[in-house]
């Protein structure tokens, strides 16, 4: 998916087989993304080339207008970019439960979404972000 990010030891890996195609929503299950999982807590992240002359304002307004915001918008340090939390502190509907976060950030030409649900709190969703490099060279299509 073009990233990397460090994660507390003893979490089991999931990588994605499939590519997360545009104009799809992606959700915790679905192939098109890593997940990384603990007893009661995981990360998930993905990623997807830019459409061909859209901006990177265009792309995570697209992702935010398909997405369930909830709480308030927030701009946040990934990595060495910004990104934009639209689902902050929410109840948690997946398997996992707990508290959900959500955020999408453009880097190298892609656009990423990375998603915490669980036992999670906002200073663990963000030192998570805080570890993420991006390489988008590396992604597949």
């Amino acid at each position: 998916m073009g990233y990397s990010v460090m994660y507390p030891a003893g979490w089991t890996v999931t990588s994605a087989t499939q590519s997360w195609p545009l104009g799809h929503t992606s959700f915790w299950d679905t192939p098109d993304g890593d997940r990384l999982e603990g007893d009661a807590v995981g990360f998930r992240g993905t990623s997807q080339a830019l459409s061909s002359g859209q901006s990177e304002s265009d792309w995570i307004n697209q992702y935010i207008a398909s997405s369930m915001p909830c709480g308030n918008r927030e701009q946040v340090p990934v990595g060495s970019h910004t990104g934009t939390i639209d689902l902050n502190d929410c109840p948690g509907m997946g398997r996992l439960g707990g508290r959900v976060f959500d955020l999408a950030v453009v880097a190298g030409g892609r656009g990423y979404n990375f998603t915490m649900e669980g036992k999670v709190d906002r200073s663990f969703f963000l030192a998570m972000l805080a570890t993420v490099m991006f390489t988008p060279q590396t992604a597949s299509p």
